[in-house]
């Protein structure tokens, strides 16, 4: 899983750490199936995980699209010298 997501929380992209926030967490996919294997999990970040907590899997990646759009709509200001 490490390799095929580069390390990467698999819903906000953000490199996994081993503690804080961006801390890796194990994420079931389908909440329904109790198992935890290479079928049915995912590494996310702990902030993530939590966020999703019950939610289903799609209406977690339905959010981090509309994120993704969001901020790509949004300019980033110029520094101030």
């Amino acid at each position: 899983m490490w390799e095929a997501q580069d390390g990467r929380c698999d819903y906000c992209r953000i490199f996994l750490e081993t503690q804080g926030l961006t801390q890796l967490s194990i994420d079931r996919i389908d909440n329904d199936n109790r198992e935890y294997g290479r079928h049915n999990g995912h590494l996310t970040c702990w902030e993530c995980n939590r966020g999703k907590g019950s939610s289903p899997h799609e209406e977690m990646v339905a959010l981090w699209e509309k994120r993704k759009l969001l901020w790509a709509d949004q300019t980033v200001p110029a520094a101030i010298d």
